[in-house]
């Protein structure tokens, strides 16, 4: 399990990370193809992914899609 979800805080957004340990497994197999690609998609199965859970852990619902990108040295 693999989720996104942005939180208020105050006067700031957050985002918060919530994984199980297949979760933790996706993300960090994720960062290590932005070497080879530049970029990454994570989806929900409804939009064709396999990567994020639909909810949060505390039944909210979670971000659809997460794009991680390397800007290279900047």
């Amino acid at each position: 399990m693999l989720s996104f979800e942005i939180v208020q805080s105050g006067p700031a957004n957050l985002i918060q990370i919530c994984c199980d340990d297949a979760g933790l497994t996706t993300l960090l197999e994720a960062l290590k193809r932005l070497g080879h690609h530049g970029h990454v998609h994570l989806l929900f199965p409804s939009n064709g992914g396999h990567e994020l859970a639909e909810a949060t852990p505390f039944g909210k619902p979670a971000i659809q899609e997460v794009i991680i990108t390397d800007v290279g040295g900047e």
